[in-house]
């Protein structure tokens, strides 16, 4: 389902291949994740998803594996560029919890299989997105990974050619983005209501002595 219809969006948008490597868009990007653990006091991670070519796995696995300590995820695929159509990132995000290794460190928190952030997440998106953006949110929901928040997007199931880059080489930026507040709340709210999932490691085994 669509959460809710926002007409304000304050996304990074990834104009061309190298946007996300401008040291203005990663400043962007940091500031969505800084303010997704401010807004849930460290308990949800930011995940950038810009499209679903090479470049959109790479920062979806650089920002969902790197957050593993997350109890949930607002996963962020306003102005997908598209590429593929995306199995990968739903498949992972939808996998639950099958084990966990004891940690050696002490009071160290267990390590979970598979890796990856469990717990409940949302999809932000936009009319912006489009191609293998419109695939994502459908497997997304097709899947039950979570609720979507924001315009649907564009529909067509291919390539939006451009994204009306601003004469200056710059972006829209404001200083809120109620859409991705959005998103954590309705992260936080489904967070409430399933619960953390807790692992609790059995007691180490003590070998026993052998009788001379």
């Amino acid at each position: 389902m669509v959460v809710a219809d926002l007409d304000r969006d304050t996304a990074p948008a990834a104009r061309d291949g190298q946007a996300v490597d401008r040291p203005w868009h990663r400043a962007e990007l940091e500031d969505n994740r800084w303010g997704v653990d401010s807004l849930s006091a460290g308990r949800l991670a930011y995940v950038w998803v810009p499209n679903t070519g090479g470049q959109g796995v790479v920062s979806f696995n650089r920002y969902f594996f790197a957050q593993q300590d997350r109890q949930g995820a607002v996963i962020d695929e306003r102005f997908n560029g598209g590429g593929n159509l995306d199995d990968y990132m739903v498949d992972y995000m939808t996998r639950s919890l099958r084990a966990a290794i004891t940690n050696e460190v002490p009071r160290g928190n267990p390590l979970r299989l598979p890796a990856g952030v469990q717990g409940p997440k949302v999809l932000l998106i936009n009319e912006m997105a489009g191609s293998g953006g419109d695939y994502f949110p459908f497997a997304f929901r097709q899947q039950q990974a979570g609720p979507l928040i924001g315009a649907r997007t564009w529909g067509g199931l291919l390539k939006l050619s451009v994204h009306y880059a601003l004469v200056d080489g710059g972006s829209v930026a404001a200083g809120r983005d109620p859409q991705l507040e959005r998103g954590v709340q309705e992260a936080l709210r489904l967070l409430e209501a399933q619960g953390a999932r807790r692992v609790t490691p059995p007691p180490f085994s003590r070998p026993s002595r052998r009788p001379r």
